[in-house]
């Protein structure tokens, strides 16, 4: 929730070779595209490479353009770097538990002395299967022995004042997805950071909510879940000063409803990751309460889960920071009004929209850790930090202030459901 400068002094000296510099400023000359490396083989003599294009994660990013997923690409010309802080960590899903027998760790001149490689089945409970008690940084093949869906380097001494950097984190051995090379559809979160560390704590099977938590599963008909989802709205619309207070709750899975949403309601899912719960439908804020003001569209919010807008297009139009947390809409975003009406500030955070955020009418916004497929507009003030696809920094005609990364942050907790059925608290660490 914090947003810091970023820091430490231009490091493109220590990016490059010689032979590298030559080869941009050759590139550049010509306008050509930088050439890209050789994928690597997806044999080797450990077994195969079982972690390239898979999705990662990071404790931190040193900027939006070294995201983890850079670490896992296949591209030795770009890397994933972290803040410069210990611990720093990296890990990457391989789809399904998979026997590890290899780990090739390519170095930029930003090295890790210490660090682990570990393994885990759930990505909480980590298990280290080699240690490095004094790196020497560039290629550095592990023979390892060890099984887990997600591999993970964490790193708790860096060779250099920098963060840890690498061109490529390789994991080699059997099982994994089985299509291991094949890039994701979609990743758990949505940002160029990864969801951090959690401390789980479990609750009881089914607590007592209350009544006004209504919780929402796949073998209920859409017909029940849109009734209740149109009462609570029709109670809500305009209810600015009520007393009413409502959260709607879904649990894993796919659903066709449509949700507005009013005064004092929170909408989340109960998954793990956003996509665990997909409302095909819309999940959106309008104005027709206020004729298409709206300025006093606040006290609601939406939190992890997909939304997949029928027309393409989700709309979120609120006002005086109503959060849009750990989201992925899987097409465009509009932040205003039908008819461009007035609005007056949001917060996109943790979140992924796949096509064009559009602020339209919005005065002022901030979009922290995300990933977004573009952005259109601008009013007084539009604020980016550590978002992948913001704008360029301009000021004041159009106003985008633009912060490269959040070195320092804490993501909001979340409740959801285990595999057992069982309620947890995830409670993000700081990164």
């Amino acid at each position: 929730m914090k947003v810091l400068l970023a820091q430490g002094p231009p490091r493109v000296a220590r990016r490059r070779t010689l032979k590298l510099s030559l080869i941009v400023l050759l590139c550049a000359l010509l306008g050509a595209a930088l050439p890209s490396a050789a994928p690597a083989a997806t044999v080797h003599a450990a077994g195969a490479l079982l972690s390239q294009n898979r999705p990662a994660y990071a404790s931190s990013v040193e900027s939006a353009g070294t995201p983890a997923t850079a670490a896992v690409d296949g591209n030795t010309t770009t890397r994933w770097s972290s803040q410069f802080s210990d611990p720093q960590w990296l890990y990457v899903d391989l789809g399904q538990v998979a026997t590890i027998n290899q780990v090739v760790l390519q170095w930029e001149a930003a090295y890790g002395k210490q660090y682990q490689i570990q393994v885990s089945t759930d990505a909480q409970t980590w298990t280290t299967i080699y240690t490095q008690a004094n790196g020497a940084g560039g290629v550095e093949t592990l023979t390892v022995a060890g099984s887990g869906r997600y591999v993970r380097l964490y790193g708790t001494q860096r060779g250099t004042g920098y963060g840890d950097s690498l061109w490529e984190f390789q994991v080699y051995g059997s099982g994994g997805a089985s299509n291991p090379t094949a890039t994701p559809t979609a990743t758990p979160t949505t940002v160029p950071t990864a969801t951090p560390i959690a401390t789980v704590i479990p609750t009881s099977n089914r607590p007592d909510f209350g009544p006004n938590v209504l919780i929402f599963d796949t073998s209920m008909a859409s017909a029940t879940i849109q009734n209740q989802l149109n009462s609570v709205f029709t109670t809500q619309q305009s209810n600015q000063f009520g007393t009413q207070r409502y959260a709607l709750l879904f649990k894993p899975g796919s659903y066709s409803v449509d949700a507005n949403i009013g005064f004092y309601t929170s909408i989340a899912g109960l998954g793990l990751s956003p996509d665990d719960v997909t409302i095909n439908g819309n999940v959106h804020v309008e104005a027709d309460w206020a004729n298409g003001n709206a300025t006093q569209n606040f006290w609601r919010s939406a939190e992890n889960m997909a939304v997949v807008p029928p027309s393409g297009t989700d709309r979120w139009a609120v006002a005086q920071a109503a959060p849009f947390r750990r989201m992925h809409v899987r097409g465009a975003l509009d932040l205003a009004p039908a008819g461009e009406g007035w609005a007056s500030g949001g917060y996109i955070a943790d979140s992924k929209v796949d096509g064009q955020v559009t602020s339209g009418s919005q005065q002022q916004w901030i979009t922290r850790d995300s990933t977004i497929g573009s952005w259109s507009g601008s009013v007084w003030n539009m604020v980016f930090s550590g978002v992948s696809g913001a704008p360029a920094q301009h000021f004041p005609n159009p106003s985008y202030t633009v912060v490269n990364g959040s070195p320092v942050t804490r993501e909001k907790p979340y409740l959801y459901i285990d595999g057992s059925g069982n309620y947890n608290v995830f409670v993000p660490s700081l990164r």
